[in-house]
């Protein structure tokens, strides 16, 4: 199958966020009195929409609750926790040599502004085609299904992430589902939600851009 467009998750596929967001939670606890997570816990709430995370966090029910807790993390990761992340090693020089093959996008359950704002910054902009950001309440299979909708992928589209939440998303939009090992999902996670590939280095996307 020839596939048109690679569509990368953001946080574990394109870049280690871990450090802005574990700060971002920390932040939020402490404001609620509540004592701080360590990097190994952060995993858990890294991937799943942010409102569900904080859900999880919390153990908040009330929407409005949710939103408030929100709109504290969103002090600190709106102006310094988005920034805190780094590049994994082999991205960007894949980027260049995957883009000659196929059109490349975004799909990531970041809302948009922030992943517009991270892209820009991480000076990206150049080798993706879109960025798609999640709106409130929105899943990560209605962001694919809206842009499969708009025409800006194809059933050949392939859907690269780290975390069963983007397996999933691909899977019931009939995409191909490529895990990677170097985010913060297990190899028994992304077998389990049923992923086509598994690549331990970004390297390994060229050998599925050029098979046939």
């Amino acid at each position: 199958m020839q596939h048109d467009v690679f569509i990368f998750d953001m946080d574990g596929t394109l870049c280690d966020s871990r450090p802005g967001i574990l700060n971002g939670l920390n932040y939020t606890l402490e404001k609620l009195g509540r004592p701080p997570i360590d990097e190994d816990e952060v995993l858990a709430y890294i991937g799943p929409p942010l409102q569900v995370s904080i859900q999880m966090l919390t153990g908040y029910e009330d929407p409005d609750k949710i939103e408030s807790v929100l709109g504290i993390y969103r002090e600190y990761y709106s102006d310094k926790g988005m920034y805190e992340l780094s590049v994994y090693e082999g991205i960007e020089q894949t980027l260049i040599e995957l883009g000659k093959h196929a059109r490349l996008g975004v799909c990531t359950s970041k809302r948009h502004d922030y992943a517009e704002r991270i892209i820009e910054n991480l000076d990206f902009g150049k080798y993706f085609d879109f960025v798609s950001g999640s709106q409130p309440g929105q899943a990560k299979w209605e962001q694919l299904d809206q842009l499969l909708q708009h025409e800006r992928i194809s059933k050949q589209s392939v859907m690269i992430g780290d975390r069963l939440h983007d397996m999933e998303a691909a899977h019931k939009n009939g995409l191909t589902k490529v895990g990677v090992l170097w985010g913060y999902g297990a190899k028994e996670e992304l077998l389990d939600a049923g992923a086509d590939h598994l690549i331990e280095h970004p390297s390994a996307l060229l050998e599925i851009a050029v098979a046939r």
